[in-house]
Protein backbone atom coordinates (compact mmCIF):
# COMPACT_ATOMS: atom_id res chain seq x y z
CA UNK A 1 0.00 0.00 0.00
CA UNK A 2 1.22 3.74 -1.00
CA UNK A 3 1.44 6.46 1.44
CA UNK A 4 0.48 9.76 0.76
CA UNK A 5 1.97 12.76 2.55
CA UNK A 6 0.81 16.52 2.40
CA UNK A 7 4.38 17.13 0.92
CA UNK A 8 3.81 14.72 -1.77
CA UNK A 9 -0.14 16.12 -2.09
CA UNK A 10 1.39 19.92 -2.20
CA UNK A 11 4.45 19.19 -4.18
CA UNK A 12 1.77 17.74 -6.89
CA UNK A 13 -0.67 20.64 -7.08
CA UNK A 14 3.04 22.92 -7.31
CA UNK A 15 3.91 20.59 -10.32
CA UNK A 16 0.34 22.21 -12.13
CA UNK A 17 0.53 25.10 -10.99
CA UNK A 18 -2.77 24.92 -8.82
CA UNK A 19 -0.52 26.52 -5.73
CA UNK A 20 1.09 29.40 -5.82
CA UNK A 21 2.82 29.51 -3.02
CA UNK A 22 3.92 26.09 -1.28
CA UNK A 23 4.04 27.82 2.55
CA UNK A 24 0.56 28.80 2.59
CA UNK A 25 -1.23 25.89 2.01
CA UNK A 26 -2.54 26.25 5.39
CA UNK A 27 -3.47 29.99 5.60
CA UNK A 28 -5.01 29.08 2.08
CA UNK A 29 -7.66 26.74 3.94
CA UNK A 30 -7.72 30.14 6.39
CA UNK A 31 -8.29 32.74 3.74
CA UNK A 32 -11.90 34.34 2.92
CA UNK A 33 -14.24 32.16 1.32
CA UNK A 34 -13.72 32.39 -2.41
CA UNK A 35 -10.03 34.21 -2.13
CA UNK A 36 -8.02 30.84 -3.51
CA UNK A 37 -8.74 32.42 -7.28
CA UNK A 38 -5.48 34.67 -7.16
CA UNK A 39 -6.48 35.99 -10.62
CA UNK A 40 -10.01 37.58 -8.70
CA UNK A 41 -9.22 40.60 -7.43
CA UNK A 42 -10.36 40.90 -4.19
CA UNK A 43 -11.46 44.40 -2.88
CA UNK A 44 -14.08 46.07 -0.04
CA UNK A 45 -16.61 48.14 -1.20
CA UNK A 46 -18.04 51.37 1.40
CA UNK A 47 -14.88 50.34 3.73
CA UNK A 48 -15.99 46.79 3.74
CA UNK A 49 -13.20 43.72 2.89
CA UNK A 50 -14.72 40.89 0.62
CA UNK A 51 -14.19 39.72 -2.98
CA UNK A 52 -14.32 42.32 -5.85
CA UNK A 53 -17.20 42.42 -8.28
CA UNK A 54 -16.72 44.01 -11.59
CA UNK A 55 -18.14 47.22 -10.61
CA UNK A 56 -14.92 47.45 -7.87
CA UNK A 57 -12.46 47.42 -10.58
CA UNK A 58 -12.49 51.71 -11.24
CA UNK A 59 -11.60 51.81 -7.77
CA UNK A 60 -8.65 49.10 -8.03
CA UNK A 61 -7.03 50.75 -11.13
CA UNK A 62 -7.34 54.69 -9.26
CA UNK A 63 -5.62 52.48 -6.17
CA UNK A 64 -3.47 50.65 -8.47
CA UNK A 65 -2.01 53.76 -10.06
CA UNK A 66 -0.32 55.26 -7.24
CA UNK A 67 0.64 51.73 -5.61
CA UNK A 68 3.89 52.56 -3.72
CA UNK A 69 5.70 48.79 -3.68
CA UNK A 70 5.96 46.08 -6.66
CA UNK A 71 5.94 43.67 -3.92
CA UNK A 72 3.81 41.50 -1.76
CA UNK A 73 3.45 43.28 1.53
CA UNK A 74 3.44 39.93 3.70
CA UNK A 75 6.17 37.85 1.87
CA UNK A 76 8.41 40.62 0.04
CA UNK A 77 8.14 38.64 -3.39
CA UNK A 78 7.95 40.45 -6.11
CA UNK A 79 4.23 40.77 -7.39
CA UNK A 80 3.46 38.83 -10.35
CA UNK A 81 6.15 35.95 -9.21
CA UNK A 82 3.56 33.41 -8.62
CA UNK A 83 1.15 34.59 -11.14
CA UNK A 84 -1.61 37.33 -10.93
CA UNK A 85 -1.25 39.20 -8.00
CA UNK A 86 -4.18 39.37 -5.69
CA UNK A 87 -5.80 42.88 -5.37
CA UNK A 88 -7.57 43.05 -1.89
CA UNK A 89 -8.88 45.83 0.23
CA UNK A 90 -9.10 46.61 3.73
CA UNK A 91 -11.69 48.95 4.94
CA UNK A 92 -11.00 50.55 1.33
CA UNK A 93 -7.82 50.67 1.14
CA UNK A 94 -6.09 48.46 -1.70
CA UNK A 95 -3.45 45.74 -0.72
CA UNK A 96 -1.26 43.80 -3.24
CA UNK A 97 -0.06 40.34 -2.08
CA UNK A 98 1.40 37.32 -4.37
CA UNK A 99 -1.17 34.80 -3.52
CA UNK A 100 -4.36 34.59 -1.78
CA UNK A 101 -2.76 32.63 0.95
CA UNK A 102 -0.93 36.09 2.28
CA UNK A 103 -4.71 37.25 3.14
CA UNK A 104 -4.64 35.41 6.34
CA UNK A 105 -1.30 36.79 7.01
CA UNK A 106 -2.47 40.19 6.84
CA UNK A 107 -5.51 39.55 8.66
CA UNK A 108 -3.71 38.70 11.63
CA UNK A 109 -2.01 41.99 12.08
CA UNK A 110 -2.70 44.57 9.06
CA UNK A 111 -1.31 47.54 10.59
CA UNK A 112 2.41 46.10 10.93
CA UNK A 113 1.66 45.76 6.92
CA UNK A 114 -0.39 48.62 6.34
CA UNK A 115 2.83 50.95 8.03
CA UNK A 116 4.65 49.13 6.07
CA UNK A 117 3.09 50.75 2.76
CA UNK A 118 3.07 54.21 4.35
CA UNK A 119 5.99 53.75 4.82
CA UNK A 120 6.90 53.11 1.54
CA UNK A 121 4.77 55.63 -0.32
CA UNK A 122 6.20 58.72 1.33
CA UNK A 123 9.52 57.49 0.45
CA UNK A 124 8.06 57.18 -2.81
CA UNK A 125 7.19 60.71 -2.83
CA UNK A 126 9.98 62.14 -1.61
CA UNK A 127 12.14 60.55 -4.16
CA UNK A 128 9.48 62.00 -6.82
CA UNK A 129 9.51 65.06 -5.70
CA UNK A 130 13.25 65.51 -5.11
CA UNK A 131 14.29 63.87 -8.80
CA UNK A 132 14.31 65.91 -11.73
CA UNK A 133 12.41 64.78 -14.49
CA UNK A 134 13.79 64.90 -17.97
CA UNK A 135 12.10 66.37 -20.91
CA UNK A 136 10.42 63.92 -23.23
CA UNK A 137 12.69 64.34 -26.77
CA UNK A 138 10.21 63.95 -29.45
CA UNK A 139 10.66 61.18 -31.56
CA UNK A 140 12.17 61.28 -35.00
CA UNK A 141 11.69 59.46 -38.27
CA UNK A 142 13.94 59.16 -41.24
CA UNK A 143 14.49 57.21 -43.95
CA UNK A 144 17.80 55.31 -44.08
CA UNK A 145 18.51 56.28 -47.41
CA UNK A 146 18.09 60.05 -47.42
CA UNK A 147 18.65 60.72 -43.69
CA UNK A 148 18.30 64.19 -44.63
CA UNK A 149 14.20 63.44 -44.43
CA UNK A 150 13.27 64.09 -41.01
CA UNK A 151 9.31 63.24 -39.67
CA UNK A 152 7.45 63.51 -36.76
CA UNK A 153 5.65 60.50 -37.02
CA UNK A 154 6.43 57.22 -38.77
CA UNK A 155 5.44 57.16 -42.51
CA UNK A 156 7.01 56.31 -46.02
CA UNK A 157 9.95 58.27 -47.56
CA UNK A 158 8.41 61.16 -49.84
CA UNK A 159 11.89 60.59 -52.04
CA UNK A 160 11.95 56.85 -52.20
CA UNK A 161 9.09 55.51 -50.78
CA UNK A 162 10.95 53.18 -48.43
CA UNK A 163 9.33 52.92 -44.65
CA UNK A 164 10.92 55.77 -42.48
CA UNK A 165 12.93 54.44 -39.09
CA UNK A 166 12.94 55.95 -35.81
CA UNK A 167 16.86 58.26 -36.02
CA UNK A 168 18.93 57.75 -33.39
CA UNK A 169 18.81 59.96 -29.85
CA UNK A 170 21.56 62.42 -30.63
CA UNK A 171 23.98 62.72 -27.15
Amino acid sequence: MKHITLSSIIGALLAVGAVTCAWSADARAQAPAGSGNASAATVAKDGKTGIATKDDAALVEKQKAAYPVDTCVVTGKKLGEHGEPVEYLYKGRLVRFCCAGCIASFEKDPAKYLGTLDEAAKAKEKAGATAPKAPEAAAVWTCSMHPEVRESKPGKCPKCGMNLIKAPEKK
